[in-house]
């Protein structure tokens, strides 16, 4: 203040407190220091409120300028300058109010405060190793939460759809959050990131009468004060850098947020030459692996020809004894390509080329070099730019000889391709491609000699162009039969097609498919079609000549049946008479004529039945009468009958008639088939030899065999056993015959859905074998029990037509079973007996047999409670 300021202009107008002193005493003060002391003036003429620093009233009073720190009453202290003028009679203090000053200054120091924070995390965090930096990045969140005075700094980083708290500082007092803040739903912060899309700070001194914050976020979060600022990296939101209150209100300058903007600034940009520092280290790791693991030789030389970089497999190829690594630095032009100039086949030629590669300043693609051992190597040297400039050549070599062979096989196997396909005689076409684009792809040159197509206006056409040429009856089922090749669907069956030349003449093909499929994928289809013109022809002729072969059959079946009866007539008549000559009595010599008679007629009517029925078969006239039987007893009427026979030779005969279910068959066909093998048993028997007759079960199926031991069949003759009018061997014309027998049996059993077959040894005999199938009444039956007390009752239930089963639970009956028997557990005291009982399984019939059965007892209760039921529809 002048020095010259009246007093009454400074006591009433001045903008500076002023107060008066005289001896200890305050005896006035001004407006001004009233209001900024915020007191009446009795209240601060009283000196005995004041509280004071520097200045005592009650002594001399400094003449001079200082400041201290005002209080009355205990209130707030207030930052004030005092001058001090010293009158003649008292003292003049002029006060003035700093606050506003001290503010400023707090303020700045703030500022500078976090500039120096900012600035050594900052360049710490550049100079940091990717381990350092969270410890600096929440460092610097400490000393610049201690000095903006709030209770929470952090940063959260938004990644993969997430948000997660990645850093922390918490003022004493204050619980830490990020544990629980991580990989968050990012929608609970939805507001507070759509602030900051545009890279603003979004900063609010008191939150909760905030009215651009919606009342749901200002519940969400429990702070006074926030200051948020937004961390982008390549123009976008990554996250953001905050500083909470949480105690009380906070108020930040323009000059803090510009502050701590910077330092989220910074953060962001250490992030993100992390994130690339990552990056490009993978990059440089995948490219490490590749360079190092990939088959073909690579190195990468300098301008003057150093190695920098090269792999193994740079080292096999060339034929190297030291590791890769022992390379580098030495030239490329010594170690390599002068090595391997004299493997090639003109070294100079080779070196000269090289050199040119060199020179150029563009790449001229890769180049096959033959060796002298029969390898081949491909090269391909492209040199390295920067701005333009050549700085090094990267090199290529690697080993292409199974390729090249691989390549001389396909052109080989494509040339027998095209022999092959044009060598047939059939059209092959190759379609390639899916449904709905499939074109053609090869077609073989013989479409034009069979069709007068010039073959090459085929090739890459849609396979419509082949449509055209094909009959418009037969495109539908061709279409189909192509899409079922592109389903993997092949087929055996072939289609009759007709194809259309370029005369207009339709000529027929056989059209067969065949897919081509690669590891599963259907590459295409391949057609075969196939002029039948000729075989047409052939069918033509062999149609018209197995007609008039029918036709010659049939008369002659015609003439054999007619002449048949006709024979009939008079051999009844002859043998007619001889029996009536033999029954009146003749002499010796005559009755031998008769019985000659009488056996010659005999065969003869034999004969003539057989020939009938061979006519009959042929003519498809045979009538069976097939029943169900069984065959033990109609076996040995035939024995009976032919035992007889074999008297003269002294036979043995060795008879096995095991106990069987029925078979279906026609009985006297059956007789009539085991006649004959018995009577060729006989006849071509040894004097004294044997013959064995068995019957058996065998395989579901009755199987009845003639043995004989006589002089059997030599191998080249066993195929036309069954041929009719065959007869063969030594004993042919000694041995009474026609050699229609044995083919009209197996003709016979196979009418009957059996089987005849024989084995035979020259000079040890013959084995004939007839199976029969079952008849369809016959019956199952299942056991439970010890299978060695069921097995005496296996013979009596098949004499019964019923086939037994052992099971070894319940659960192993069939369900429906119409028969189970069951072995009690009685004492064998209990007497013979059998029971009907519901038994231990769900049958129609179940039987408990005790340990002492009678035959005669199970036969009856069976055949009572199931055989009879089930004998047919008429019983």
């Amino acid at each position: 203040m002048p020095e010259d300021t009246p007093f009454p202009l400074a006591l009433h107008d001045s903008p500076f407190g002023f107060m008066a002193v005289q001896q200890g005493q305050v005896v006035s003060c001004n407006p001004a220091l009233q209001n900024m002391l915020g007191l009446a003036a009795h209240e601060v003429l009283d000196p005995a409120f004041l509280s004071t620093g520097v200045l005592n009233l009650q002594k001399p009073l400094p003449c001079q300028q200082q400041e201290d720190y005002w209080s009355y009453h205990s209130g707030p202290p207030v930052a004030v300058r005092i001058t001090v003028r010293c009158r003649e009679t008292h003292h003049e203090i002029w006060v003035e109010d700093i606050r506003n000053e001290r503010a400023i200054e707090g303020e700045l120091q703030e500022t500078l405060f976090i500039h120096s924070v900012v600035a050594d995390i900052s360049t710490r965090l550049i100079q940091a190793t990717p381990e350092q930096v969270d410890h600096l990045i929440e460092q610097g969140l400490a000393g610049l939460g201690m000095i903006t005075h709030v209770d929470r700094a952090y940063i959260f980083m938004l990644q993969d759809g997430t948000i997660s708290n990645t850093h922390e500082w918490c003022a004493p007092g204050i619980e830490p959050q990020k544990p629980q803040r991580q990989k968050l739903d990012p929608a609970p912060f939805k507001w507070w990131l759509d602030q900051m899309q545009d890279g603003k700070t979004l900063s609010l001194s008191n939150i909760n009468p905030h009215e651009q914050i919606p009342e749901e976020v200002r519940i969400q979060v429990k702070v006074q004060s926030v200051m948020m600022f937004p961390m982008i990296m390549q123009h976008k939101l990554v996250g953001y850098l905050g500083f909470s209150a949480v105690q009380k209100p906070r108020n930040w300058t323009v000059q803090t947020e510009n502050a701590l903007k910077l330092y989220g600034q910074a953060v962001a940009n250490t992030l993100h030459r992390l994130e690339q520092q990552n990056l490009l280290q993978e990059q440089n790791q995948t490219l490490n692996t590749l360079f190092r693991e990939l088959p073909s030789g690579l190195m990468y030389e300098d301008e003057n020809h150093h190695i920098k970089l090269v792999n193994q497999s740079m080292c096999d190829v060339m034929g190297c004894e030291v590791p890769s690594s022992a390379l580098v630095g030495q030239d490329a032009l010594e170690r390599f390509e002068q090595k391997l100039a004299p493997l090639t086949r003109n070294a100079e030629q080779f070196m000269q080329h090289t050199l040119e590669l060199y020179h150029s300043t563009e790449s001229q693609g890769s180049e096959e070099i033959p060796l002298q051992d029969g390898r081949t190597l491909e090269r391909l040297i492209a040199p390295v730019k920067l701005d333009g400039q050549v700085t090094g050549f990267l090199t290529q070599i690697r080993d292409i000889t199974e390729k090249v062979q691989q390549n001389e096989r396909m052109q080989r196997y494509h040339h027998w391709l095209d022999a092959t396909v044009s060598s047939t005689p059939d059209i092959l076409v190759n379609l390639a491609g899916e449904a709905g684009k499939m074109h053609i792809r090869i077609i073989s040159a013989n479409v034009r000699s069979l069709l007068g197509y010039d073959p090459n206006t085929f090739i890459e056409e849609s396979v419509d162009h082949l449509m055209g040429i094909l009959h418009p009856d037969n495109r539908q089922m061709v279409h189909h039969l192509i899409l079922q090749g592109l389903q993997n669907q092949s087929t055996n069956s072939a289609l009759q097609v007709q194809l259309r030349s370029i005369r207009g003449t339709l000529i027929p093909f056989d059209l067969r498919m065949r897919p081509v499929v690669n590891q599963g994928t259907v590459l295409g289809v391949v057609l075969v079609l196939r002029d039948i013109r000729e075989q047409l022809a052939q069918q033509e002729l062999l149609l018209q000549a197995t007609e008039q072969a029918e036709r010659a059959s049939l008369a002659k079946s015609r003439f054999l049946s007619r002449m048949s009866h006709e024979l009939r007539t008079p051999m009844n008549a002859i043998l007619a008479s001889a029996q009536i000559l033999k029954m009146k009595g003749v002499e010796a010599h005559q009755a031998r004529g008769i019985e000659r008679i009488l056996k010659a007629g005999s065969h003869l009517l034999t004969l003539i039945d057989d020939i009938l029925d061979l006519s009959r078969i042929e003519a498809g006239k045979l009538n069976l009468n097939l029943q169900s039987f069984k065959v033990q007893n109609l076996i040995q009427d035939a024995i009976d009958l032919m035992q007889e026979q074999g008297q003269d030779k002294k036979l043995v005969w060795k008879i096995h008639l095991d106990p069987l279910p029925a078979v279906q068959a026609d009985p006297d066909r059956l007789r009539q088939i085991l006649l004959n093998l018995l009577s060729n048993a006989i006849k071509y028997n040894r004097e004294g030899g044997t013959i064995e007759v068995y019957a058996r079960l065998w395989h579901n199926i009755v199987r009845i065999g003639v043995k004989d031991s006589g002089i059997g069949i030599a191998p080249e003759d066993q195929p036309r056993v069954f041929t009719p009018f065959e007869r063969f061997g030594n004993l042919r014309e000694e041995v009474q015959g026609t050699g229609i027998g044995l083919a009209l049996s197996k003709t016979l059993a196979e009418s009957m859905h059996g089987k005849l077959g024989f084995q035979s040894t020259l000079n040890e005999g013959t084995h004939f074998m007839l199976e029969l199938p079952l008849s369809a009444l016959t019956r199952e039956a299942y056991f439970l029990g010890d299978g060695e007390f069921f097995a005496p009752l296996e013979g009596l239930l098949l004499e019964m037509n019923i086939s037994l089963h052992q099971v070894q639970s319940g659960a192993e009956v069939p369900s429906g079973a119409r028969c189970v028997l069951f072995q009690t557990g009685l004492p064998r005291e209990h007497g013979h007996w059998i029971e009907v009982n519901p038994g231990p399984v769900d049958a129609t019939a179940a039987f408990q047999i005790s340990m002492q059965w009678q035959e005669q007892a199970i036969r009856d209760a069976i055949e009572a409670h199931w055989l009879r039921p089930l004998e047919g529809p008429d019983s």
